[in-house]
């Protein structure tokens, strides 16, 4: 049976909450734990891994520490005003239509200014799948496979 994506990014936010919970747990645990493969599972942490949240460890997992200093050095280093953008492009902003916006350093930001109006936002950022709030109107799916930096087409 195939797993859906939203299945797949909840096992995952699981995951990571498992984490939070245990300084370290096994591959297997989690394979235990989730009633998957231990090949899921290591599909798993390498997402996660190259979102740089995980360290993977020989035979194992730990959560990365979060370090708040950085993420406020990077917000004041911010290049893209997405206020100023929002503005700009409200215009054109037809109701219910789709609007993809890809994975990058401000796509998060984008689509939770854009989270505000009825629109239908597709991303393959998985961070976006996290925001809810009283006010969001757009509906927003997440889809799978983001490319490899080395990958060539």
């Amino acid at each position: 049976m195939k797993t859906s994506q939203g299945d797949v990014f909840r096992r995952r936010e699981n995951l990571l909450e498992q984490l939070k919970e245990a300084e370290y747990l096994t591959i297997n645990e989690l394979a235990d734990f989730f009633n998957v493969s231990t090949v899921t599972i290591r599909r798993d942490l390498l997402f996660l891994e190259k979102k740089k949240m995980i360290e993977r460890l020989y035979g194992g997992v730990r959560l990365l520490p979060s370090h708040p200093l950085q993420s406020v050095t990077e917000k004041e280093e911010r290049a893209f005003p997405v206020e100023t953008f929002i503005k700009q492009i409200t215009p054109l902003l037809v109701e219910d239509r789709q609007l993809f916006v890809g994975a990058g350093r401000f796509s998060t930001e984008l689509i939770y200014a854009l989270s505000f109006f009825k629109l239908m936002i597709l991303t393959n950022d998985a961070a976006a799948i996290s925001i809810d709030h009283p006010k969001k109107k757009a509906l927003i799916s997440i889809s799978g496979g983001e490319l490899e930096k080395t990958h060539r087409l």
